[in-house]
């Protein structure tokens, strides 16, 4: 998170605070296999899952008002800002 912030410095760019409703519905994960996949992931550390979804699930995405750049403003001043911003969404 601390990069993200970062960079909207370096690039000098608005952020635009966004939310997506329902997004966990669309897709699910395998639950039988469950200690095969923990193995696996014990040995390899690679976050292999099997998924299946593309259910027909009603999702909204709320878009935010943009926050201008500041170039005043510290990173943890802009993250809280953006919190802020999502919360009231």
């Amino acid at each position: 998170m601390d990069d993200f912030f970062n960079n909207t410095f370096n690039f000098s760019q608005p952020i635009i605070p966004m939310f997506t409703e329902n997004i966990r519905e669309g897709f699910r994960a395998l639950s039988w296999g469950r200690r095969f996949w923990h193995w696996l992931y014990s040995k390899t550390h690679l976050p292999l899952v099997p998924i299946y979804g593309f259910f027909p699930v009603k999702m909204r995405t709320h878009i935010g008002k943009p926050i201008p750049y500041d170039p005043t403003c510290s990173p943890e001043i802009l993250a809280a800002k953006v919190r802020k911003l999502n919360l009231c969404m």
